[in-house]
């Protein structure tokens, strides 16, 4: 009786860890490809950013306010940043980022933003596909949290 009790709590504590500190996401879409694909069962920790701040180059599930719908999407602006992008390619104060995730993958990209300064508390995202990909500005308030497990 006492082995079941304990399996029954060791339940409740899990179950309480996962609906308070992770929830799962399906992406919709390919603008995440290839590094996420269309449908693909994601597992966010809606607390990481409760210990740490986001960093560029993060996955992230995000609040589009102007669609109602939630996004995955990957963080590549960060507060205070001048972000901008020619071609598909991403300059942050006006230098091309180093390490852009995407740089060598294949494509003929037309995508052209800014230069435009981010305030405090919002991040500048994008797809990891440019060709189908939608980006924009969010503030830090509607992350959901970042994904660690696709």
């Amino acid at each position: 009786m006492l082995k079941m009790f304990y399996v029954l709590f060791l339940l409740m504590i899990v179950g309480a860890v996962y609906s308070y500190g992770f929830r799962t996401y399906y992406n919709s879409g390919g603008s995440m490809a290839p590094t996420v694909s269309d449908g693909q069962l994601l597992v966010v920790n809606k607390i990481y950013y409760d210990f740490t701040s986001v960093e560029r180059y993060d996955i992230v599930a995000l609040w589009d306010t102007k669609e109602k719908e939630n996004l995955i999407k990957r963080i590549v602006g960060l507060p205070n940043e001048t972000v901008e992008l020619r071609n598909g390619k991403i300059f942050i104060n006006g230098e091309p980022i180093q390490s852009d995730p995407m740089e060598q993958a294949e494509g003929d990209w037309h995508l052209n933003f800014g230069p435009h300064k981010l305030k405090p508390n919002t991040y500048f995202y994008i797809g990891d596909d440019r060709d189908e990909s939608t980006w924009g500005i969010v503030e830090l308030k509607d992350i959901r949290g970042k994904v660690v497990l696709k």
